[in-house]
């Protein structure tokens, strides 16, 4: 009988083209659609953009979303863009990445969102059971805005959110923040209804950051393993050795995702600055 399991997916290179400290000069979109071929030609096959969506303030990161659905468009909140930019330069560094077959990763922030603030009965511990993390009793509740996935029109609006960013750009993927804060049911559903609109192949990734492997592996076995993780005990691991006067780099690998669960495994290398363009690569093993 032939082997019908699928083939190891290839690695990829992964750049966070952004970070905290960029200039709030609104030409982020701009600097990121001048250099992306360049970027390209030197190996990175995709970029990690950040939240682009309307954030609180003109100069917020994407993190204190306002309004998922615009994205430099509207005025609103102190101004047309945002940090990074107006639609239309967003637009055309989507344009200059498709043309030298670049891939374009969102960074998503669906759980603190300020258009939705939900008061009832539970302002705390929404999600019940293994559906967040168990860190200080329950994590869901983070940064004083919380979606509460319990609301089917909160689930379906946020889907829906998905479907139309995927049409209004042209995405290979999408960076999930702070993963373990909000609903495991809420983002499986995601992923299928991402996979059925467009078809199998999109990369999901999840900041999980906790120095705990059997966690880690727990929740991309919850996840059906169509999801990835960053590998923090690995960060933890480098950190450690750093300290160690007689580190031994052979053990390196020890209690890491990428050594038990590679492919679900993104890497993290830091390398000297690009100026305003993050220079860490996240690599798939």
């Amino acid at each position: 009988m032939a082997d019908t399991k699928e083939p190891t997916p290839e690695n990829m290179t992964m750049m966070q083209a952004f970070e905290w400290y960029v200039p709030d000069d609104h030409k982020h979109w701009k600097r990121l659609a001048d250099n992306v071929a360049q970027l390209k030609a030197i190996g990175v096959d995709n970029i990690w953009l950040p939240p682009g969506c309307k954030a609180s303030s003109p100069s917020g990161n994407g993190y204190d979303v306002y309004d998922l659905y615009d994205l430099g468009e509207f005025d609103q909140k102190g101004g047309k863009g945002t940090k990074w930019g107006t639609k239309e330069e967003l637009l055309t560094l989507n344009e200059n990445a498709k043309q030298c077959g670049m891939g374009l990763y969102w960074d998503a922030d669906n759980n603190k969102t300020a258009i939705y603030k939900i008061l009832g009965d539970k302002t705390k511990g929404w999600a019940d059971g293994d559906e967040v993390d168990s860190e200080k009793g329950n994590y869901d509740y983070l940064m004083f805005a919380d979606l509460d996935y319990d609301h089917q029109e909160v689930k379906d609006d946020v889907i829906n959110w998905g479907r139309w960013i995927s049409k209004e750009l042209t995405l290979k993927g999408i960076r999930f923040d702070a993963v373990k804060h909000f609903s495991e049911e809420f983002l499986r559903d995601f992923i299928v209804a991402m996979d059925e609109e467009y078809g199998k192949g999109w990369f999901f990734v999840g900041e999980f950051w906790k120095d705990s492997l059997d966690d880690m592996t727990r929740y991309l076995d919850r996840m059906g393993k169509k999801f990835s993780l960053f590998d923090a005990p690995l960060v933890y691991n480098f950190s450690q050795l750093s300290k160690t006067e007689n580190g031994d780099l052979r053990n390196v690998f020890s209690d890491t995702l990428v050594k038990t669960m590679p492919v679900n495994a993104v890497v993290s290398l830091e390398l000297p600055s690009l100026g305003n363009l993050k220079a860490n690569h996240f690599s798939r093993p």
